[in-house]
């Protein structure tokens, strides 16, 4: 991982701390719908860095996330890095480059981290899982449109984030 893209997670995590009550959407009484900034920068990494690297960036991104939210047993390091494979998979497709096909790629990987999540929550019979199947669709189509958003503001960034692929040896 570049130092460029560890300030770009640390200032996510800053970010998503301080601004999170700012991109809180209310549906209905009680329920409301949040962005996980660090899943978008962890997605764009995945997208277009090396899957080791992005792999590496999920890991890491998690446990500094189950950390501070006291999460239990690395929920968010699994559902992070089960994100991240989807990402990376999107990006070698070329899912990534033009608008339409990074918003079904960014809404995807979303949709893992949250099926992975609400799975491991409900093994580990922690009360914490989304209440409806209408909270957790419009959750994953609110990442959608914000990854898309933090994509194209990310692009002018992308040769300072992703690092240089290295040249293989050959045998």
């Amino acid at each position: 991982m570049t130092p460029v893209a560890a300030l770009c997670l640390f200032l996510a995590f800053l970010y998503q701390l301080l601004a999170l009550p700012l991109y809180r959407i209310e549906i209905g009484g009680a329920a409301s719908i949040g962005a996980d900034f660090v899943l978008l920068v962890v997605l764009y990494l995945a997208t277009f860095d090396a899957a080791r690297r992005g792999l590496l960036a999920a890991v890491s991104a998690g446990v500094a996330v189950g950390c501070i939210a006291a999460d239990p047993l690395g929920v968010q390091v699994i559902s992070y890095a089960s994100a991240a494979c989807f990402a990376c998979r999107a990006g070698a497709m070329g899912w990534g480059e033009s608008v339409a096909p990074r918003f079904l790629a960014l809404t995807g990987a979303a949709a893992v981290a949250l099926l992975v999540r609400e799975a491991l929550l409900w093994a580990l019979e922690v009360e914490e899982r989304m209440p409806d199947i209408g909270l957790a669709l419009a959750s994953v189509l609110y990442q959608g449109v914000l990854g898309a958003i933090v994509f194209v503001l990310l692009d002018p960034l992308r040769p300072r984030l992703v690092a240089p692929p290295r040249p293989r040896l050959l045998y």
